[in-house]
C-alpha cells in the first residue's frame, strides 16, 4: 500500500507539472475549481450498470484559478480527511491526516517530456531519485520511469495511456517490477461542458464485467 501511495504521489505530480496547465492535461473544460472523485460497486438493473454501495475512500482535486492543479485530499469511510498533498511550483508535500509531513517530492524538470525528481521521507531523508520521459504519438501516450533507490537499487516502470478523440483516457497501464494494474474506462455521463460524471472501470481488456463506476463531482468557479 505504502508503495502504491508513492507510485501514485508521484505520478500526479510529475503529470501536472509536466503542463503549465493542469486543466489542459486533465482534459478538463471550462474554469474547473475543483472535483470530487467517488467509487461504487456495481450491479446489473434491467440490463444497465448501476451504483450500488459505495467504496469507503474518495479524492477531491483542488486548482488555482490558472488551472494548475495545487492540492489533492483524500477522504476515508467517514468523510474525514486521511491525507492532504499540497503542490507548490516543482515541489509536492504529502501530510497526514493529522497535518505531519509524511513525503517530499522535488521535480527537476527539464522539458515538458523529459525530467527528474527527488522523493525524501519526513525527517529529510533521500526514499528515492529519478528521471522520467514522455512521449505521444496520436491517441497514445507512453512514459518511462528509472528510479534509484539508496541501496542503489535500479528500478524501471512504464505506463502507457490510450485516448479517444475527445481527449479522454480509454485505457491506462502500469507495470514495474513490483506490481502492476490495468485500467480500461466506458464513459456514461458527461455535465454541460462536456466533462465526464460517471464511468465504467474494467480491470482487463477483454473484461465484459465492470469493477466498479467512478462518479466525478465538479465545482467552476
Amino acid at each position: 500500500m505504502k508503495k502504491m501511495l508513492l507510485v501514485c504521489s508521484i505520478i500526479t505530480f510529475l503529470m501536472c507539472c509536466s503542463n503549465d496547465n493542469s486543466w489542459e492535461k486533465l482534459n478538463l473544460k471550462g474554469r474547473v475549481a475543483s472535483y470530487t472523485e467517488r467509487e461504487y460497486d456495481v450491479e446489473n438493473k434491467f440490463g444497465e450498470w448501476v451504483r450500488h454501495y459505495e467504496y469507503p475512500s474518495s479524492n477531491k482535486y483542488i486548482f488555482n484559478k490558472n488551472g494548475k492543479l495545487i492540492q489533492i485530499d483524500s477522504y476515508s469511510s467517514n468523510r474525514e480527511l486521511n491525507r492532504r498533498q499540497v503542490i507548490k511550483e516543482e515541489e509536492s508535500y504529502l501530510y497526514d491526516s493529522d497535518g505531519d509531513l509524511e513525503m517530499k517530492t522535488i521535480n527537476k524538470k527539464k522539458s515538458k517530456s523529459k525530467g527528474a525528481w527527488e522523493n525524501f521521507d519526513k525527517d529529510g531523508l533521500l526514499l528515492q531519485k529519478g528521471s522520467y520521459t514522455a512521449k505521444r504519438s496520436g491517441h497514445i501516450e507512453t512514459e518511462q520511469y528509472v528510479s534509484l533507490l539508496p541501496d542503489g537499487k535500479k528500478e524501471e516502470a512504464s505506463r502507457i495511456i490510450k485516448y479517444d478523440k475527445t481527449g479522454n483516457v480509454i485505457s491506462e497501464r502500469y507495470e514495474s517490477e513490483d506490481f502492476s494494474f490495468y485500467r480500461r474506462y466506458e464513459y456514461l455521463k458527461f455535465d454541460n461542458k462536456n466533462n465526464w460524471t460517471e464511468r465504467l472501470v474494467y480491470l482487463s481488456d477483454t473484461a465484459e464485467i465492470p469493477n466498479n463506476i467512478q462518479i466525478r463531482e465538479i465545482e467552476y468557479f
